[in-house]
Formats: structure tokens, C-alpha cells, sequence
């Protein structure tokens, strides 16, 4: 979502695309209740470490969104009332307005499609990438633990399973 923010897309655009590829909420959102104060801690400690164990830290795509949204908007996430979302006292929330005037670009062109395809993507490589190291025991556990855990869409049957219903050819095409 961060990347997608980075790139102009309308956070309505990025929000409404997860949810309609079956995702429970839009990953903007997300951020917020996890909190974008522990995901720029976490980018911060993970550049310390490297560096003091004589490594090179190199900054993600999306993290430059995360930076900004805390150190120069001070919008940490919803458990400090402010982040990509505004939430009200009775419960309700909206987009932060700033994000179009900080983030937006005139005439940007997406696919909507395409956005659709990058979160399941992206979750399926991951999930991929944790089998292949051992994170996850089997490919049942990392379908399961994707849908249950998070919120990959359960009509995939699961981040896996949802490379084989692409089929790998296409899959790797997509993904590239």
C-alpha cells in the first residue's frame, strides 16, 4: 500500500482495491492499527543493526511513506488518533486529507486490475519465501495461517494455493 501511495495512486484507489480482491481492510489501514510509530521503529532498529554488524542498509520501496507520515506529519497510527486515516470520537474514520496533497499526482494512470494482482502477489511471495526457509513446516499451515492470520482473500484457497490457481507460468509472468 505504501509503495502504491509512493507512486500517486489515490489511497481510496489502494484501500478499495484490497478490499475488493477480498481482503478484510485496505492495507493503509492496516498500518494505522498496527501502528506506524512500531513500523518506523522497526525501519529505524533494522538500518541500526545492519550497520553495527558492518552491513548496508537499504531503504525499501514504501518506507519513505512511512518516514514522512512520522516524522514530518507526526501522524503515528490510530492508538496516537492520527494516521493515513482520521478517527473520530463516536468511531467513525476517513482518510486523512493530506495524503492526496502530500503523496497524490496529477493524472496518474493505474490499472486497477494490476493493483488487485500486486497484494496477491506480493502476500504469496512472502508466504513462498517463508516455506522455502523453513518459517512455515507446510504448504497446508501457510494456506491456512495466510486466510486466518492475514486476511489473505479465503476464496484463494490460501497464499500458496493461490499461485496454483494462477498457474506458475502466469504467476511468474504477473510477479515480474
Amino acid at each position: 500500500g505504501c509503495v502504491m501511495l509512493s507512486e500517486g495512486i489515490p489511497a481510496i484507489i489502494i484501500e478499495n482495491s484490497a478490499k475488493m480482491v477480498g481482503m478484510p481492510v485496505g492495507p493503509l489501514e492496516v498500518l494505522d492499527q498496527t501502528s506506524l510509530s512500531l513500523s518506523y521503529d522497526v525501519i529505524k532498529q533494522t538500518k541500526i543493526d545492519l550497520e553495527t554488524e558492518g552491513g548496508r542498509y537499504q531503504q525499501k520501496p514504501g518506507e519513505e511513506v512511512i518516514i514522512e507520515m512520522v516524522e514530518k506529519f507526526n501522524r503515528k497510527g490510530r492508538s496516537a488518533g492520527t494516521g493515513f486515516y482520521e478517527y473520530q470520537k463516536d468511531g467513525s474514520k476517513n482518510l486523512w486529507g493530506g495524503l492526496k496533497d502530500n503523496f497524490g499526482q496529477e493524472n496518474i494512470n493505474y490499472d486497477f486490475e494490476e493493483l488487485k494482482d500486486r497484494f496477491l502477489i506480493r502476500q504469496s511471495l512472502e508466504t513462498a519465501r517463508c516455506l522455502e526457509e523453513g518459517v512455515l513446516a507446510n504448504v497446508c499451515d501457510g494456506n491456512i495461517g495466510s486466510i486466518y492470520g492475514i486476511g489473505f482473500p479465503s476464496w484463494t484457497g490460501g497464499a500458496l494455493q493461490y499461485i496454483n490457481y494462477v498457474g506458475s507460468k502466469k504467476y511468474l509472468e504477473k510477479a515480474l
